[in-house]
């Protein structure tokens, strides 16, 4: 599945924001206080919602009070298009509101719509824990054929209709969407926490803060040599300054970096390097490990990394195993 639009409404500085046309990597680069960490906020809001429910979502982020629009009294409203397995445009919409100081899920709808014309079949349409999904979904585009639905009613007004009837094998479309957002890979990555040296192990996927990027680190030059090594090598072109990446692991399983920037005569190893450039390594890594996430929004660095790097994220990406599943056949550079 990919996704080709989002909108968001009324959530923290966002009373209206539109993005399409969205590429298989989109770089945002703006100030601060522009509204970059709120855009990555918003993926991780809806995976927070789907995995918990929407009232405990927005009780993590301080409140319906605070993460409404200042002078907005709601609806909180996010929408995303994303293409389906079958190559149809398919539309998600989700409003927040309260109810008596609670948030509950207002209105969420997860449709499609059959070819290009003919109204889109709502597969799911709910509102404060009541609605109905479609039951005959195995006849949809069929010709004729007229949706028949079935009334529900969830036991929490705040859990998401998708959560529910995702986990039901007759609803494969509504599953395929909560088993994307549940996918969501939502990197916040932070130096101060990759910095320590780390247990010994290893672990198959990067953390969401990036605390266990030495493992990581240790499971690729393990068992994907040849990913390691390539990683080494595009620090090596890419990164500002670097000019010889090598690994050295250690008698007590651990694995040690040590990056030789071309102004110092002694290589710095990873727990000293500069902020701005430690934080491509967790990039590339997330690029090439095994059956990575469909979507994966992370907080990109700060300093002149960004256009450097950024073609060999895309190139890196593209390029890993299962990248088709997750975007459309033909590459697209990266969008600033």
């Amino acid at each position: 599945m990919l996704i080709e639009a989002i909108e968001i409404r009324n959530y923290r500085l966002f009373r209206q924001a539109k993005l399409t046309r969205l590429p298989r990597m989109t770089v945002v680069v703006g100030a601060n206080g522009s509204g970059k960490s709120t855009l990555f906020d918003v993926f991780s809001f809806l995976k927070d919602a789907l995995t918990q429910n929407v009232a405990q979502a927005v009780a993590r982020r301080g409140g319906f009070g605070e993460l409404v629009s200042r002078g907005e009294k709601g609806p909180i409203g996010i929408t995303v298009k994303f293409r389906e397995e079958g190559g149809r445009l398919a539309t998600y919409h989700l409003e927040i509101a309260t109810d008596q100081g609670r948030p509950v899920v207002e209105r969420e709808i997860l449709k499609f719509r059959r070819g290009q014309k003919g109204k889109p079949w709502h597969f799911v349409d709910f509102s404060h824990g009541r609605g109905t999904a479609i039951t005959n979904e195995a006849a949809y585009g069929e010709e004729g054929v007229v949706e028949e639905r079935k009334e529900y009613v969830l036991d929490d007004p705040s859990v998401l209709a998708i959560k529910g009837l995702g986990q039901f094998k007759e609803f494969k479309i509504v599953a395929a969407f909560r088993s994307l957002i549940e996918s969501w890979h939502i990197s916040d990555f932070h130096i101060s926490d990759a910095r320590p040296s780390a247990e010994a192990g290893y672990a198959e996927h990067l953390s969401t803060r990036g605390d266990n990027v030495a493992q990581v680190a240790l499971y690729l030059f393990e068992h994907h040599r040849q990913h390691f090594d390539k990683i080494l090598e595009v620090m090596r072109q890419r990164v500002p300054g670097v000019t010889r990446v090598e690994a050295k692991p250690t008698e007590d399983g651990r694995l040690v970096l040590r990056f030789q920037d071309g102004a110092f005569q002694d290589p710095f190893i990873a727990g000293t390097f500069r902020t701005a450039r430690s934080r491509c390594s967790p990039t590339w890594c997330s690029c090439m490990t095994r059956n990575p996430t469909r979507c994966w929004p992370s907080r990109s660095p700060k300093t002149n990394c960004i256009p450097n790097c950024s073609t060999s994220w895309w190139k890196s990406f593209a390029t890993t195993p299962g990248a088709a599943d997750r975007s459309s056949s033909q590459p697209i550079p990266p969008s600033f």
